[in-house]
């Protein structure tokens, strides 16, 4: 950037000796140059929002002074003010998101760039919890331990906001490691990704699932149960190989059965990709090829091999799931041409983004008993 810097000196100082000095040209070129820097660099103004289980309040993230960014809430049943009640502005990290956990509590993420002690830069993210006055900061993602043989660059995975039965309650994913045992014996002797039932208001915290050395990632439905996990391959030698196994649960069942043999509308598949399970329908929504371009399928958890092709195109990949709420339901897919487009599954969201027009796309959208709070980006 400062080479580029210094280009731009050079140019305008040669372009100066040969231009009439001080043209009226010459200025408005420059101002047009000031205009389009300063909105090629502007951040959006609402990076994140989220609205409350009842409607009543709404969380967003904005672009705040400088690299800053700045928790913003408004009480719609009270007097509506915006009321600001938390500020990062540290260079290396950003407020990436915050989601209503209750009524009265937020969970955030916080994603930055830190150094290890060679030197090497390493990404992290860690999550908090906050009240919605800005009050009662509570760390949910574990303190790493001085026995514990490395570092833990994540702080954990929301696998599911709601749990049923379990106010105040989510779902979050653990990085278990190993701790040196020399001279105690309450050091770790666990490794791997585990899932932990966290309350949101005390912090306090209890084993979901164990953690499986394997395991990469875990998928949960709509009512917090855990679903589908899945584990890593390896070759003889011990080598990640970029291959998975998927595992899946059926309702209200603890015992882990192979997601295979699938086949989407008649024909054998090899791949089949899951990222959303619907606990109504009983199926996971994933990614395959199909003509060799990625699509969108849905696999019944009770019989594979009855899963079809949800929605495909013979010119670009479907390489994006669109969903919405607190529960996180699947409403439609999207996909890159010369610009990103949404097909919607959803008939009054399609209907919405019609009506909002063709260069706006609805991002995410916030849904409580009450009210709906639709995020659309529009160019």
């Amino acid at each position: 950037m400062k080479f580029f810097g210094r280009a731009l000196c050079v140019v305008s100082c040669l372009a100066s000796s040969i231009a009439v000095p001080g043209s009226a040209q010459d200025e408005a070129a420059e101002v047009e140059a000031e205009d389009v820097a300063a909105r090629f660099g502007a951040r959006s103004s609402v990076l994140d929002i989220s609205l409350s289980p009842s409607g009543t309040k709404v969380a967003w993230v904005a672009a705040g002074p400088e690299h800053s960014e700045v928790l913003n809430v408004v009480d719609l049943a009270g007097p509506g003010s915006v009321k600001q009640i938390a500020k990062n502005t540290e260079v290396t990290s950003d407020l990436s998101w915050c989601r209503w956990a209750t009524d009265e509590r937020l969970v955030c993420q916080v994603d930055g760039m830190g150094k290890a002690p060679d030197g090497t830069l390493i990404g992290f993210d860690r999550m908090f919890a906050i009240d919605y006055d800005g009050t009662e900061i509570e760390s949910l993602s574990e303190r790493r331990s001085l026995r514990a043989f490395g570092f833990n660059q994540s702080g954990g995975s929301v696998v599911a906001f709601d749990v049923a039965g379990e106010d105040g309650r989510i779902l979050l994913t653990k990085t278990y490691l190993k701790e040196n045992s020399t001279g105690t014996r309450l050091a770790n002797e666990k490794e791997g990704l585990g899932v932990d039932q966290i309350d949101v208001n005390t912090g306090r915290r209890r084993v979901e699932e164990q953690p499986d050395d394997g395991a990469m990632r875990y998928i949960a439905d709509e009512l917090g149960e855990v679903r589908i996990k899945a584990r890593a391959k390896y070759d003889l030698n011990g080598m990640l190989t970029g291959d998975y196994y998927y595992y899946f649960r059926a309702p209200d069942s603890r015992h882990w059965q192979e997601l295979a043999d699938i086949s989407l509308d008649g024909k054998p598949v090899e791949g089949f990709l899951p990222v959303a399970v619907d606990a109504a329908r009983n199926s996971a929504f994933g990614f395959t090829s199909v003509g060799g371009f990625t699509a969108l399928a849905e696999v019944p958890l009770s019989n594979p091999r009855a899963g079809k092709v949800v929605f495909a195109r013979d010119d670009v990949d479907v390489d994006g799931l669109i969903r919405i709420g607190r529960q996180r339901r699947v409403v439609g897919a999207s996909y890159a041409t010369e610009k990103r487009s949404v097909a919607y599954f959803d008939d009054e969201l399609a209907t919405l983004a019609r009506a909002l027009g063709r260069r706006c796309r609805i991002s995410r959208s916030s849904i409580s008993p009450a009210l709906a709070l639709t995020k659309a980006s529009c160019w």
